[in-house]
């Protein structure tokens, strides 16, 4: 009987077009994954009332964006929680210019968008001298996680933009959140 044959010839030549179809899938996915080219996110959580005016839905808050922070764009994550306690979303701000920064000072040979600072907006009322109150509200109030990176980069000149920009962010994100206005 020669039955099994052809059926052979079919199963080679699908699992050859498999074989062919996974690597340039890996391919491409190797080349958008060392690609440099620094991309702009595509927030769900944040719209653009007019030029200086960042809506972050998932802090509650309208705020002024001034001359440094223009370009902010928010992402929202939530951290696992763990059986002890339930963690709360952390709000991401990105800029592309500080992005940049951060590869070059690293000398990454990839694309990665760090954030120049993260908060979480919690109900209630602040600690009394809470060093990283960003603003109280009513019923909630807006807690810087983190800002910054604090990096050691090779080259003088990156580091010494860095530095700069890191102390622009952070009094920018002040005034900011100074004049914030809940949503």
């Amino acid at each position: 009987m020669t039955l099994g044959r052809p059926f052979s010839g079919y199963r080679a030549l699908a699992g050859l077009i498999i074989a062919i179809l996974l690597l340039v899938g890996a391919g491409y996915l190797l080349f958008n994954h060392t690609d440099k080219k620094l991309t702009p996110a595509n927030p769900q959580n944040t719209a653009v009332t007019s030029i200086n005016k960042l809506v972050v839905k998932d802090l509650g808050v309208e705020i002024t964006l001034s001359n440094p922070l223009i370009g902010t764009t928010t992402d929202t994550t939530t951290p696992p929680s763990s059986t002890k306690s339930t963690p709360l979303p952390i709000t991401n701000f990105r800029l592309i210019q500080y992005s940049y920064l951060v590869q070059k000072c690293l000398d990454a040979k990839y694309n990665f968008r760090t954030p120049y600072a993260s908060f979480s907006k919690i109900s209630g009322k602040a600690a009394t001298g809470d060093a990283q109150l960003m603003k109280q509200f009513n019923g909630f109030y807006i807690e810087r996680i983190g800002a910054g990176l604090k990096l050691t980069c090779k080259d003088q000149t990156t580091q010494a933009s860095l530095d700069d920009l890191n102390i622009k962010y952070d009094q920018a994100l002040k005034d900011a959140f100074a004049s914030a206005q809940p949503i």
